[in-house]
């Protein structure tokens, strides 16, 4: 079975007290939940390494150039190119 190419990205809050405050202000869990989620930061963080690419979403503006910067950056990544061994084009696309 052939691998599915991808790209992994891990999204990090600008910090600790900025994801709290974001949890909080969603609304959306309870108080015992949100903190068995800022329970997990630190194991989660430590999956970092394992990502190709990290975006600190501070300024959506700023992280969504980021993004947009990886994405256009693996597009011409020269493993994609498809050359043969022999050095011949096989096909650019």
């Amino acid at each position: 079975m052939r691998a599915i190419p991808c790209v992994s990205i891990f999204l990090l809050p600008p910090s600790y007290e900025a994801l709290k405050e974001r949890l909080e202000k969603r609304n959306t869990e309870t108080a015992i939940e949100i903190q068995k989620r800022l329970n997990r930061v630190e194991k989660e963080l430590e999956m970092l390494v394992h990502y190709d690419y990290y975006i600190v979403n501070d300024v959506l503006e700023d992280a969504c150039r980021v993004f947009s910067a990886i994405l256009r950056a693996e597009e011409h990544k020269t493993k994609y190119l498809g050359w043969k061994s022999d050095g011949k084009e096989k096909s650019y696309k």
